[in-house]
């Protein structure tokens, strides 16, 4: 094979890893969800500390419902007992009107503080509920993430899978086993191409820095496989 043919050969096998390397850098450059993660780490304990918060409120709030409930039914009985004629004794009678004013003293206080209890559940409950959504709108996004970069991971790899049986061909056709081993080794070690075009104006394609005008003649006109100084690729015409 001639120097122009193996130019031409590491520039076909050279198209193909460049489309490689393409999928491979966009399944690296997938979101692992590392923000969403962080941001679920921080709300979840939150939340699970505000929902303990709100269930602790709303069962003092219970408490004081019950409390006032107990109260209710004491006036209840009492009055029916003043009431029900059977107790005829003024000073029996006095206690009782007294007692029912003592309990409705303490109703009015119960109440006040029921009315406490409450504001404060109803604040501490909306404060939960607003965390949790927030902590399941995170939980969502991170599986819809994962999901989609599943898919597209799958996708890109059966890409690539479609395109690593092109290499052998070309690497068979190209038949030179040190220049295929020097260009192996470039790609290896720079993890990425082993070889590069130069543009119009002598720029290496891959690094950007501008070939020595003797070395463009030379590689351009196919009369040696040279690299470039600044990045040790194979240079390759344009």
């Amino acid at each position: 094979m001639s120097l122009r043919d193996a130019q031409r050969g590491l520039g076909a096998l050279l198209e193909i890893d460049v489309q490689i390397d393409r999928r491979r850098q966009q399944i690296a450059a997938l979101d692992p969800g590392t923000t969403l993660a962080s941001s679920y780490r921080v709300s979840k304990p939150q939340a699970d500390k505000l929902r303990a918060e709100a269930n602790v409120l709303a069962a003092a709030q219970k408490d004081a419902e019950l409390a006032l409930a107990s109260v209710e039914e004491k006036i209840k009985s009492t009055s029916d007992k003043l009431y029900s004629g059977k107790v005829t004794s003024p000073r029996e009678l006095e206690d009782l009107q007294a007692g029912i004013d003592a309990l409705g003293r303490q109703k009015a206080t119960l109440e006040e503080e029921l009315l406490v209890h409450m504001e404060a559940t109803a604040a501490a409950e909306k404060a939960a509920k607003s965390a949790e959504i927030g902590v399941a709108k995170i939980a969502r996004a991170y599986r819809t993430l994962k999901d989609t970069n599943t898919k597209r991971e799958a996708e890109l790899l059966a890409e690539i899978k479609a395109l690593e049986p092109k290499r052998k061909p070309l690497v068979t056709a190209i038949g030179d086993k040190a220049l295929i081993k020097k260009y192996e080794l470039i790609r290896e070690h720079k993890g990425g191409a082993g070889a590069a075009h130069m543009t119009w104006d002598r720029t290496c394609t891959a690094c950007g820095v501008m070939v020595n005008g003797t070395t463009v003649n030379a590689v351009t006109d196919g009369l040696v496989l040279a690299t470039c100084e600044h990045c040790s690729r194979i240079l390759l015409p344009g």
